[in-house]
């Protein structure tokens, strides 16, 4: 991974154009998704900026995708970016940039609890991840959708789609992803309560000694859930204080909030309820600050049950109303997250249609183009050839001449002018008629052409005259 990233900013240093630089500040703002948010921030940011100054399409629509990697909890941005640029990318025809705005879109409506979104959205960008072999967008998709059918209850599909990103990063050489994998998959085998393979997983995970806080810091979580879920608290709390730990000195506040909450569950079940409390209201602070609503719901339901335990029933039942109002509020925003879904579907045909229609009319243009050129070419054949021999006419003849002589004088060169008349010609059309002397026409004018140079010009100049003009050549050389 680091290779790449060096690779990318040696490239940009020896960029020459403004669009060069502006693709590959959003190919490291891609990169540094999971790895440096504040690098790869700044490069989408500085992509974007590049972009509008030089009215570059194409890296602005990049730009907006690539920011949308570090603001992906803030939906309505991610909705409004991915609006922006889908357009740009069905008018370039761009699939790998329709796919990336499919995935952000996959990205954020997971982050909004919108699971069955996120996974029509992530399997739209899979389609198109698979048509342009792109394997790695593909995988990093596949993990996504992971998520989504683990967070919505479906681990069979979870499971699969896991292993399908594995494998491909796994031919990929890609280690930090594939450790990213391994702590999705032993997360999700923690949440059904299958804590053996959890740990199994986590372990081959630590095994790889990969160095970053995100991917660390979920694979702590994930050991710290599962030891709890095997009771063994004290070996559990110290795995969860050091994702927290991560969390907090990398500003990852899903990372804060989730290692948070297991904590607080941990204490609840260890009868240690102010210490539940405290670390629960933490993470309730947290999740508000994520706009995550499901966890928030979490979070209130747990803190009831703890007060109503403690017989504190107005905290209690404060909490108990809030936990109502988000569950109501949770059933309503998968509605208007449908509706949201629909919308940016039904854009995205008006604009395939429309972009087919402009071609259609750009297909129809250019042949109109093509069929006038054609009449063009052919009346302007017709306007300087003799109908009858085919060579070239009086007018045509003119043309060609006054070309032709004004070298020949500029470098004093000769050039001579035969004037060609048939004789008795009126005599073979008065004997033999009009389609006779035609022919004699027709065989003069072949037979003189099959005997003159390339350079020389044959004309008939009318009735049964004709005339050559021939560059480079004196009077006695036309006689000969």
């Amino acid at each position: 991974m680091s290779n790449i990233i060096e690779t990318l900013e040696a490239a940009f240093i020896a960029a020459t154009t403004p669009e060069q630089k502006i693709d590959l500040l959003n190919a490291l703002a891609w990169e540094l998704r999971d790895l440096d948010h504040t690098r790869g921030q700044e490069s989408a940011q500085t992509a974007y900026q590049l972009a509008q100054a030089h009215h570059y399409t194409k890296g602005l629509a990049d730009s907006l995708i690539a920011q949308s990697q570090f603001t992906y909890t803030d939906f309505a941005l991610a909705l409004s970016n991915a609006l922006q640029a889908l357009p740009t990318y069905e008018q370039l025809h761009d699939l790998t940039g329709q796919s990336r705005t499919f995935y952000t879109l996959c990205w954020a409506h997971w982050f909004a609890d919108h699971f069955v979104e996120a996974v029509e959205f992530g399997r739209r960008a899979q389609q198109l991840a698979q048509q342009t072999g792109n394997h790695a967008l593909e995988a990093d998709i596949l993990n996504n959708l992971g998520l989504a059918y683990k967070r919505s209850g479906n681990y069979p599909l979870a499971y699969q789609v896991y292993n399908e990103a594995l494998a491909l990063y796994r031919t990929l050489g890609d280690q930090f992803r594939i450790g990213k994998v391994l702590t999705n998959i032993a997360l999700a085998y923690a949440s059904q309560e299958e804590y053996d393979l959890a740990l199994a997983y986590v372990n081959e995970c630590l095994g790889m000694n990969l160095t970053s806080p995100l991917l660390n810091g979920y694979t702590f979580l994930a050991l710290g859930q599962a030891h709890a879920g095997k009771h063994q608290f004290d070996e559990a709390l110290p795995h969860l204080q050091q994702a927290l730990s991560l969390a907090n000195a990398h500003a990852l506040a899903q990372l804060s909030q989730a290692a948070l909450y297991a904590m607080g569950q941990i204490y609840l079940k260890r009868q240690q309820p102010d210490l539940a409390i405290a670390h629960l209201q933490t993470a309730l602070s947290q999740a508000q600050n994520i706009e995550s609503n499901l966890s928030r719901y979490r979070c209130h339901e747990t803190l009831s049950h703890i007060y109503e335990m403690q017989g504190d029933f107005v905290q209690a039942l404060a909490h108990y109303k809030q936990f109502h109002t988000l569950q109501e509020t949770l059933f309503n925003d998968k509605n208007v997250s449908r509706l949201q879904f629909l919308q940016i579907i039904h854009q995205a045909e008006i604009t395939r249609r429309e972009i087919e229609i402009y071609q259609l009319r750009n297909v129809e243009l250019e042949q109109e183009i093509i069929e006038r050129k054609r009449l063009q070419d052919e009346l302007l054949q017709q306007a300087r050839t003799d109908v009858l021999t085919g060579v070239a006419n009086r007018r045509y003849f003119l043309e060609l001449a006054q070309t032709a002589i004004a070298p020949m004088r500029c470098k004093n060169r000769p050039l001579a002018v035969a004037l060609i008349d048939l004789d008795n010609f009126k005599h073979i059309n008065d004997h033999y008629g009009h389609a006779v002397g035609d022919q004699v026409l027709i065989m003069f004018a072949k037979t003189s052409l099959s005997q003159i140079r390339e350079s020389d010009i044959f004309a008939r100049f009318g009735g049964d005259e004709f005339v050559v003009l021939l560059p480079n050549t004196t009077c006695d050389g036309a006689k000969r």
